[in-house]
């Protein structure tokens, strides 16, 4: 089932003359935008609406949610963000949210003006281990104003929280659980993955592009009956009015695609695959998680192997302090796999670096209001001032410092080349 690339397919073949919009009318002379042009439309009398659709873009959100096993799902195609954003704004009562957020959260939670509580994870070798049922029930208990709980499932790292026991709780404690899914599009299709988010979640985020054969921006909510028409409303806010049409038929395409996969078995023989590969990656290990097709790799230091895998022509999703990760699709070929594999067991030994872990207090109430006049400073005279704007590393995109928080050791924001909220190397403060 097919109706959005069908509908495409039909009118790119039907030699009509282009009086609409986009611009491009269909036709380029450059070689790479030759296949991309001509399924760039418009919203026509025969190709729906993505704000209010009731033809083929409705046919297709519909077909997508049978194979997430979701009872509603509306396409995203300005990425997950805006997804994220909606949730928020349709969150009841005041936030819990998991500290380990993507910044986009953190966004939501200060342009909504909701009330937050923050869910901070435990910070082990450098990473933010997911939440357990037990500290959401806490966080619940101590804060009965508490009616939406907002959690990250997977992290960046593969790693899951059990949203089974999680979702029990809240609804034990008439909080509603949304989930920031976006790194477990894939997990519907295999049953070696986690179940979907959306099993369990009121409402949850997934984003296509990130491990399925979708464009970039290509992004699903999907929600409850119960929740759909208010996050509907808020998506209509924030999904573009001029949708992609490529990025909505490249949700379906990747749906469809994976599906031949889960049902003919490609998933068993991925995994098998690479069970077998780490075996003989030399010195290199690797961390255990809940999705098989994120690679976690302990090697030492991670920006001399990431730099060494890119000398290999191998380029990776990042890397930390001691780890590179590396995402692997369910549709991956082998050869590109053993060339990753390869090159591990070819890499030589970097000595470790060591980072402190973090224990924070369980659970905070957030405070992202302005506090008057804001400056830039340098990082390493930043200690101890109030930060103005959340800033982190990119990717994960996940803050070191969010909003209203404290800084200390600002300097680790300069372990990786790529950041956000930083303006030439400086954060912003509070005076």
């Amino acid at each position: 089932m097919k109706p959005i690339l069908d509908m495409l397919k039909n009118y790119i073949f039907s030699n009509s003359a282009r009086f609409h919009m986009p611009g491009h009318k269909g036709v380029s002379s450059e070689k790479l935008f030759e296949s991309v042009f001509p399924c760039d439309i418009t919203e026509l009398d025969f190709s729906d609406n993505l704000l209010h659709p009731d033809g083929v873009i409705q046919q297709s959100q519909s077909y997508c949610a049978s194979l997430w096993n979701a009872e509603n799902c509306f396409f995203v195609t300005c990425g997950a963000t805006a997804g994220v954003l909606s949730l928020v704004f349709a969150a009841e009562g005041a936030v819990l949210a998991e500290r380990a957020s993507h910044v986009s959260l953190f966004n939501g939670l200060s342009l909504s003006g909701k009330k937050t509580y923050l869910l901070n994870n435990t910070l082990k070798d450098g990473v933010f281990l997911p939440v357990s049922a037990n500290d959401v029930e806490f966080a619940l208990e101590k804060n009965p104003d508490i009616k939406t709980v907002f959690l990250t499932s997977p992290n960046y790292y593969g790693k899951c929280c059990d949203l089974k026991k999680i979702a029990d709780v809240c609804k034990n404690r008439g909080a509603k659980l949304f989930v920031d899914s976006a790194h477990g599009a894939h997990f519907a299709f295999s049953s070696l993955l986690p179940e979907c988010a959306a099993v369990y979640a009121d409402a949850c985020v997934v984003s296509a592009h990130k491990t399925m054969p979708a464009l970039t921006q290509a992004a699903a909510v999907l929600c409850k009956a119960e929740a759909a028409e208010k996050i509907k409303n808020f998506l209509n806010i924030f999904n573009s009015s001029s949708p992609s049409y490529p990025i909505m038929a490249s949700i379906e395409y990747a749906c469809g695609e994976f599906e031949k996969i889960k049902l003919n078995g490609a998933d068993k023989k991925l995994f098998d695959l690479i069970e077998k590969l780490k075996k003989s990656a030399g010195h290199v290990t690797f961390e255990n998680n809940d999705d098989f097709t994120r690679i976690v790799a302990k090697v030492g230091d991670g920006e001399k192997a990431f730099e060494f895998l890119k000398s290999k022509g191998i380029f990776c999703e990042f890397f930390d302090m001691n780890r590179v990760v590396a995402i692997v699709s369910l549709a991956e070929k082998e050869g590109n796999i053993k060339r990753l594999f390869e090159a591990f067991a070819q890499m030589p030994c970097f000595e470790t670096k060591r980072g402190a872990d973090i224990v924070f207090e369980k659970v905070t109430q957030a405070d992202f209001s302005d506090k008057g006049k804001s400056v830039y400073l340098p990082l390493n005279e930043a200690e101890g001032k109030i930060c103005a704007e959340s800033a982190g590393l990119y990717p994960p995109c996940v803050p070191l410092f969010v909003k209203g928080e404290k800084i200390h050791d600002a300097e680790k924001l300069f372990c990786q080349k790529d950041t956000f909220g930083l303006k030439d190397g400086k954060i912003k403060v509070w005076l």
